[in-house]
């Protein structure tokens, strides 16, 4: 993330089912400011609720975090649940209608919508 952010001002971090719990840990801490956050089918919530890692939460480094979750993905949905019980803080959260494939949420609307805001 501090190499990237040598080369732009503008640094998204992207991250699919478990590649979006390392970039969590990675950018949890770091004094970067990351504009936006996108996670795609992520276990976040899940592995927090088990004790896997900490308490979920938008880094402050981080500007928005988007999190797009999929009504069939059964990884997912744990991670919609706990904002909306107010276990995780301040992500926006949007659905699709998809698997776990990454393919499929690169090629939904919300993804697409995320992408233009």
């Amino acid at each position: 993330v501090e190499e990237a952010y040598k080369r732009s001002d503008d640094i998204w971090v992207v991250g699919h089912s478990l590649g979006s719990v390392l970039a969590w840990l990675a950018i949890r801490n770091s004094s970067v400011k990351i504009n936006r956050f996108l996670t795609l089918g992520s276990p976040l919530e899940r592995l927090a609720r088990v004790g896997y890692i900490p308490k979920i939460y938008k880094p402050k480094c981080v500007e928005r975090w988007d999190n797009v979750w999929g009504l069939f993905d059964r990884v997912t949905y744990a991670l919609w649940q706990g904002m909306l019980s107010g276990r995780v803080q301040g992500a926006w959260n949007h659905m699709c209608f998809t698997r776990h494939d990454l393919r499929d949420y690169l090629h939904s609307r919300a993804v697409q919508r995320v992408l233009r805001a």
